[in-house]
């Protein structure tokens, strides 16, 4: 167990941070289970103001901060968001594979450049949502009547929230 100083020259009366003798680094946490376990408050991001709102922070000298989070609530999302590190209302791009390369969600192999792959009884498509309310879809039927009345399975749809507007 290591103690971290707590930047007044003395011992932190508390834990802060643990190495294990398996070199497990925890921060918030006694037990790491992993080469960095990291434990703390989990919320949304914060939509304006500079408080801390993430469980990791990585900041940059221009100011810019990527923060990485949980909501503790159903259905319990993780999230990353990019931001002015003094103002959580200015927002920025995030690049994934700048440099080339698939990305995938729902798959540890992507064929393309975005793959998505949740093959579930309703089909594997891309949902379209107001809040929670649904606005329309784009994706392939698994059966027929699936996303779409007209459908039969392995269709394409393209449908908005009262019409199909498209089927293969």
């Amino acid at each position: 167990s290591t103690k971290v100083d707590n930047g007044n020259g003395a011992t932190a009366s508390s834990e802060r941070m643990r190495i294990d003798s398996s070199g497990n680094v925890g921060i918030g946490t006694t037990v790491p289970r992993s080469a960095l376990h990291i434990e703390g408050a989990a919320g949304a991001p914060p939509t304006s103001g500079n408080a801390n709102a993430g469980r990791v922070r990585f900041n940059g000298a221009d100011n810019l901060a990527m923060d990485f989070g949980v909501i503790n609530s159903v259905p319990f999302p993780a999230w990353i968001q990019i931001h002015d590190a003094n103002n959580w209302a200015g927002n920025f791009p995030l690049a994934l594979n700048p440099n080339g390369g698939n990305v995938g969600i729902g798959t540890t192999r992507p064929m393309s450049i975005l793959e998505l792959n949740r093959e579930t009884a309703s089909g594997n498509y891309i949902g379209l949502y107001d809040s929670t309310t649904f606005r329309g879809a784009f994706g392939v039927a698994p059966g027929a009547g699936a996303l779409a009345s007209r459908a039969v399975a392995n269709d394409i749809v393209l449908r908005s929230q009262s019409n199909t507007i498209l089927t293969s």
